[in-house]
C-alpha cells in the first residue's frame, strides 16, 4: 500500500484540476483558495479530507503486484535501517496484505519492518504508470500550487539551463503495525518508519491505501512487539487505521536542535553534522514529551489519518 508525494506548494493531502489563472476555474470540491493561503502564509500544514473519493484508479497493492511484482527493488528494514535489495515488489505486498508471510532479516530472523521508498527511483512516475499519474494529478487540490505546471508552483518557473529538482510523484509505501516494535536501538520504542527529517521542497502527500490485512492475524511474532500504541492527541492507536504525521515549524528548528545534541550526549552517540538532515533520531513518545516540556513553545502538529516530519505508521501504508 503506500502514500503519493508530489512536490508542490504546501503540505497538503489532496487533489486539484485546471492550472490556469489563479482564481479562474475554481474547483467547487474543496474549501477556498483563499482559506489555504491563510494557512499557507502561516507555514502550517493543511489537511484536506476525503481525496480517496476523487480517485479514479484502484491504488491498492494487487493492481502493482500484478504489473510490477517481478522487479527486484531496494527497500529499507526499519529495524535496523539496513538496506534490503535481494527481494522483490511481490515479496514486498505479499507481506504487506498478509503480515504473517514478511520476509525474515538473515542476521537476526525477525521479520522485517520494510518501507518502499521514492518508488519508481530511476523512472518519471508518468512513464511508467501514465493513468495513475493522470488520476493523481487530476485529484490535487489547489492545483495552481500543487501541480508541476501549476500557475503559482515557483518550481515551474526553474530556469531551464539547470537541473531541475525531483518534484515527483513518487509512492511511499510501508509496513505497518498495530503495537510498538523494537529497533536496534534499546532507548527507543518504535511505531514508524522515519526519522525527523527536513524535506528540501513543501509536498503534497496523498493517503491512497491502508492495509486491513485479509485475516485476523497478530500484526507480529516478536516478543517485544506488544507494548500498546499510544499518541497523546490521538488515544489508543490499536483500533484506528492509517498514518500519523509529526509536523515541526521550521523557526523551531534552533530548539530541536539544542535538545537532540543534548540526547545524544546522554546517549553516547557521535554526531558530526546536522542530525536533522543526517536523519539520526526517530522521535518516540518520550522525545516527543521532551521536546513539550523542554521547548517551549514548540509547535507539532500530529495529523492522523494521514506523516515524522515524522512518520508513524499504525497500518500498512501507501503513501
Amino acid at each position: 500500500g503506500g502514500d503519493v508525494c508530489d512536490g508542490g506548494g504546501g503540505d497538503v493531502g489532496g487533489a486539484g484540476s485546471s492550472s490556469g489563472d489563479a482564481d479562474a476555474h475554481a474547483d467547487t470540491r474543496f474549501p477556498p483558495l483563499e482559506r489555504f493561503q491563510e494557512r499557507w502564509r502561516c507555514g502550517e500544514p493543511v489537511v484536506v479530507e476525503k481525496l480517496q473519493c476523487h480517485l479514479k484508479q484502484k491504488w491498492g497493492p494487487r493492481g502493482f503486484l500484478k504489473r510490477f511484482g517481478a522487479e527486484q527493488v531496494q527497500m529499507i528494514d526499519c529495524r535496523d535501517g539496513k538496506s534490503v535489495h535481494w527481494l522483490t515488489l511481490a515479496h514486498f505486498f505479499a507481506g504487506y496484505l498478509k503480515p504473517w508471510t514478511r520476509a525474515l532479516c538473515p542476521d537476526t530472523f525477525r521479520r522485517m519492518m520494510l518501507k518502499l521508498k521514492d518508488w519508481p527511483p530511476d523512472q518519471d512516475f508518468r512513464t511508467k504508470m501514465p493513468e495513475y499519474f493522470e488520476d493523481l494529478m487530476q485529484a490535487l487540490p489547489y492545483p495552481q500550487y500543487t501541480r508541476r505546471d501549476g500557475v503559482l508552483n515557483l518550481a515551474k518557473y526553474f530556469p531551464r539551463q539547470y537541473v531541475p529538482p525531483d518534484l515527483g510523484p513518487k509512492m511511499y509505501n510501508a509496513f505497518g503495525q498495530h503495537a510498538a516494535w523494537q529497533g536496534m536501538d534499546p532507548n527507543t520504542v518504535k511505531g514508524g518508519h522515519t526519522n525527523l527529517h527536513c524535506d528540501v521542497a513543501d509536498a503534497v502527500n496523498i493517503l491512497v491505501d491502508v492495509g486491513q490485512g485479509e485475516e485476523a492475524m497478530p500484526d507480529s511474532d516478536e516478543e517485544g512487539d506488544d507494548e500498546t500504541l499510544i499518541d497523546d492527541e490521538l488515544g489508543n492507536l490499536r483500533e484506528q487505521s492509517g498514518a500519523i504525521w509529526d509536523i515541526y515549524r521550521w523557526e523551531d528548528s534552533d530548539s530541536i536542535l539544542k535538545l537532540l545534541h543534548a540526547v545524544a550526549r546522554e546517549r553516547d552517540i557521535e554526531i558530526t553534522s546536522n542530525p536533522i538532515h543526517d536523519q539520526l533520531f526517530y522521535l518516540d513518545g518520550c522525545l516527543r514529551k521532551r521536546l513539550r516540556d523542554e521547548c517551549v513553545p514548540i509547535k507539532d502538529f500530529s495529523v492522523g489519518g494521514t506523516f515524522q516530519h515524522l512518520s508513524r505508521h499504525g497500518s500498512p501504508c501507501a503513501l
